[in-house]
């Protein structure tokens, strides 16, 4: 399998994106990772499997079967920058947030983003992917709700596992409110949503995603 991995520039809106195209072995599928949407533009780079098409400045997965992969450094290139793992009952606040993110520019895992794709799939499966390999960071949003409820736990474990295995900061907590979370010390730094807008929430994510090496 051969990988190309670039960063181009969107000369209309000057927007930087990773672009992933594998070429396959005999079992592996073409994919480009993801596109960006000019408004400003309409035309394709074959060349970088970059689509710019009329549309409004966000990132779009094309297909839900990518893993990270290893770039020439040994960094990692990951489907989405962020996975967002609540109770439905936080779902205006986190869609709210997922909304901003994605008109950001950031590639943001939110199941109601991804209907049409999720359906038919194996989910257990599939979250397991994605809150344990697939993601750049895990935002955990902690509330009395998220504790009792089977998928925000299911998805919590996955993410465990990562922090557990890579040793380093994965798991994002975001409180709204004071329950205890398996797995999640006390004194892990965490925000506040009860003091925080969704707008400056975005702010920061943005900025910790900037920070990465």
């Amino acid at each position: 399998m051969k990988d190309m991995i670039n960063e181009p520039e969107c000369k209309n809106c000057s927007y930087y994106e990773f672009v992933l195209e594998e070429y396959p072995s005999s079992k592996d599928p073409v994919f480009v990772h993801s596109y960006h949407k000019c408004s400003k533009s309409n035309k394709t780079d074959v060349s970088i499997g970059r689509l710019i098409n009329d549309c409004n400045d966000q990132f779009k997965p094309i297909k839900m079967d990518v893993r990270s992969t290893p770039n020439s450094d040994n960094t990692r290139v990951y489907e989405y920058d962020i996975a967002l793992s609540y109770a439905s009952e936080q779902n205006r606040y986190v869609e709210d947030l997922a909304t901003k993110l994605r008109n950001m520019g950031v590639r943001v895992f939110y199941d109601k983003f991804e209907e049409d794709s999720l359906w038919g799939k194996e989910l257990t499966e599939v979250f397991d992917e994605i809150f344990r390999k697939r993601s750049r960071y895990c935002v955990i949003f902690i509330s009395k709700e998220y504790a009792k409820k089977l998928w925000p736990s299911h998805e919590r474990k996955s993410a465990l596992a990562r922090a557990f295995e890579e040793q380093e900061e994965y798991i994002l907590p975001v409180r709204f409110d004071d329950t205890e979370m398996p797995g999640i010390r006390p004194t892990t730094k965490y925000i506040d949503a009860r003091k925080t807008s969704t707008n400056e929430l975005a702010r920061i994510i943005k900025k910790k995603l900037s920070s990465m090496p």
